[in-house]
């Protein structure tokens, strides 16, 4: 592995480049549970032949927000209705807000954990997701959204959606 890993180096150009995420907003449900630690690690059975079973599904949302945008942005998250905590298999939700642009030029990115993807979709077709997402109760659009009154988009370009399973989990006592 250690080798493969080395290989891949030839790819890259030039040195790793990090971001670091200031997290904000953090949503956890205290009632996950937690897989067994030993000595700050995961005691699990692997035979380096079979892969390990997904653990949780993970959807973000990558964000590249206008910079004169940020604040706005930011207070639109902080006052939505979220009913998170009502879905089942919902573990946690961060919105992670970068210290400089990524290579994508995205500066904030959603993250929430899930169960498993079956979890996630239900929570994506029902109630909890339109009234996170501006529409009113019974799937209406927001009033102002109805009559056309939009505001000045502080989106440098359209959100991009990553998902993925998470093969290995380790959570705090805070359920992230």
């Amino acid at each position: 592995a250690f080798v493969r890993m080395f290989q891949s180096l030839a790819v890259m150009k030039g040195p790793p480049k990090p971001v670091f995420y200031d997290g904000l907003l953090p949503i956890a449900n205290p009632d996950v549970e937690r897989p067994e630690v030993v000595d700050g690690w995961r005691d699990i059975e692997a035979d380096g032949e079979n892969l390990l079973d997904s653990e949780a599904y993970v959807a973000t949302n990558r964000f590249t927000v206008a910079p004169d945008q940020a604040e706005a942005f930011e207070a639109r998250w902080k006052s939505r209705e979220s009913q998170l905590m009502e879905c089942e298999g919902f573990q946690n939700f961060n919105m992670l807000r970068s210290d400089g642009p990524a290579a994508d030029g995205a500066n904030y990115i959603s993250t929430t954990i899930w169960k498993n993807k079956e979890c996630f979709n239900k929570w994506r077709e029902g109630q909890a997701f339109g009234k996170g997402h501006g529409q009113a109760a019974g799937g209406e659009k927001k009033e102002s959204d109805a009559k056309g009154e939009r505001p000045p988009s502080m989106f440098k370009k359209p959100p991009t959606p990553v998902f993925f399973d998470a093969k290995l989990t380790l959570l705090s006592d805070k359920g992230y």
